[in-house]
């Protein structure tokens, strides 16, 4: 897994390969990081991540618990089995989540939502 982090209007989590147990841990690092220094939105780009497992999921949830009172996170796959898994785990629950399955797309919506809030 090669975890890439950029500053756009939003910062953007890059993924790269597999998000297993064993990786996971790495990766909510970085994400704490982010909302340690205030970060409320967050963008995760999982287009070029091949597999996720439950280690990858219990981050992404607890992310979600995290900001989903101040913030929003958009999500980025057109992975039809990281789709399908996301569904199943229950992640649409959350109204400060959406699924998008372009980068571009999910930027317009953060564009949107922080036009809203000014």
């Amino acid at each position: 897994m090669k975890i890439e982090v950029t500053k756009e209007i939003v910062p953007v989590i890059e993924i790269t390969g597999e998000i297993d147990y064993f990786r996971a841990p790495e990766l909510e690092s970085a994400i704490d990081d982010l909302i340690l220094d205030g970060n409320k939105n967050l963008l995760f780009d999982f287009s070029k991540a091949d597999y996720i497992d439950s280690g990858g999921i219990e981050v992404l949830m607890g992310t979600l618990r995290k900001i989903s009172k101040v913030g929003r996170l958009n999500f980025v796959t057109s992975n039809d089995d990281v789709i399908r898994l996301l569904d199943l785990v229950g992640v649409s629950r959350f109204s400060t989540f959406s699924l998008f399955s372009s980068k571009d797309e999910a930027m317009e919506d953060f564009k949107q939502v922080l036009k809203k809030c000014q």
